[in-house]
Protein backbone atom coordinates (compact mmCIF):
# COMPACT_ATOMS: atom_id res chain seq x y z
CA UNK A 1 0.00 0.00 0.00
CA UNK A 2 1.39 3.38 -0.95
CA UNK A 3 1.42 6.52 1.17
CA UNK A 4 -1.47 7.94 -0.87
CA UNK A 5 -3.51 4.76 -0.44
CA UNK A 6 -2.74 4.86 3.28
CA UNK A 7 -4.02 8.43 3.46
CA UNK A 8 -7.29 7.29 1.89
CA UNK A 9 -7.71 4.52 4.48
CA UNK A 10 -6.91 6.89 7.32
CA UNK A 11 -9.38 9.41 5.90
CA UNK A 12 -12.09 6.77 6.44
CA UNK A 13 -11.08 6.54 10.07
CA UNK A 14 -11.03 10.33 10.45
CA UNK A 15 -14.60 10.55 9.13
CA UNK A 16 -15.83 7.60 11.20
CA UNK A 17 -14.18 8.79 14.42
CA UNK A 18 -14.10 12.62 14.17
CA UNK A 19 -13.68 13.26 17.90
CA UNK A 20 -10.59 11.07 18.07
CA UNK A 21 -8.79 12.96 15.31
CA UNK A 22 -10.11 16.52 15.85
CA UNK A 23 -7.03 17.92 17.63
CA UNK A 24 -4.46 16.08 15.53
CA UNK A 25 -1.51 18.24 14.46
CA UNK A 26 0.00 17.96 10.98
CA UNK A 27 3.25 16.50 12.33
CA UNK A 28 1.31 13.84 14.25
CA UNK A 29 -0.78 13.04 11.18
CA UNK A 30 2.38 12.61 9.11
CA UNK A 31 3.82 10.22 11.71
CA UNK A 32 0.63 8.17 11.67
CA UNK A 33 0.58 8.04 7.87
CA UNK A 34 4.24 7.01 7.75
CA UNK A 35 3.77 4.24 10.30
CA UNK A 36 0.60 2.84 8.71
CA UNK A 37 2.18 3.01 5.24
CA UNK A 38 5.20 1.06 6.49
CA UNK A 39 3.13 -1.50 8.37
CA UNK A 40 0.78 -2.13 5.42
CA UNK A 41 3.36 -1.76 2.64
CA UNK A 42 2.91 -5.40 1.59
CA UNK A 43 -0.89 -5.41 1.83
CA UNK A 44 -3.35 -4.72 -0.97
CA UNK A 45 -5.18 -1.43 -0.36
CA UNK A 46 -8.54 -3.02 -1.18
CA UNK A 47 -8.22 -5.61 1.58
CA UNK A 48 -7.04 -3.02 4.11
CA UNK A 49 -9.99 -0.81 3.20
CA UNK A 50 -12.38 -3.75 3.49
CA UNK A 51 -10.98 -4.64 6.91
CA UNK A 52 -11.21 -1.05 8.17
CA UNK A 53 -14.78 -0.64 6.91
CA UNK A 54 -15.81 -3.87 8.61
CA UNK A 55 -14.30 -2.68 11.86
CA UNK A 56 -15.88 0.77 11.67
CA UNK A 57 -19.28 -0.88 11.76
CA UNK A 58 -18.59 -2.58 15.10
CA UNK A 59 -15.90 -0.66 17.00
CA UNK A 60 -16.56 2.39 19.14
CA UNK A 61 -12.92 3.46 18.98
CA UNK A 62 -10.51 3.55 16.03
CA UNK A 63 -8.80 0.23 15.33
CA UNK A 64 -5.11 -0.20 15.92
CA UNK A 65 -2.70 -1.55 13.34
CA UNK A 66 -2.83 -4.89 15.14
CA UNK A 67 -6.64 -4.87 14.97
CA UNK A 68 -6.57 -4.27 11.23
CA UNK A 69 -3.88 -6.92 10.66
CA UNK A 70 -5.98 -9.45 12.57
CA UNK A 71 -9.10 -8.56 10.59
CA UNK A 72 -7.14 -8.95 7.35
CA UNK A 73 -6.06 -12.42 8.48
CA UNK A 74 -9.68 -13.34 9.20
CA UNK A 75 -10.88 -12.01 5.84
CA UNK A 76 -8.17 -13.73 3.82
CA UNK A 77 -8.10 -17.06 5.66
CA UNK A 78 -9.67 -19.93 3.76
Amino acid sequence: MTREETQAVLALLRVAYPNFYKDLKKAEADEIINLWAAMFADDEPQIVTEAVKAMISTLRYPPTIADVKEKIRLITSP
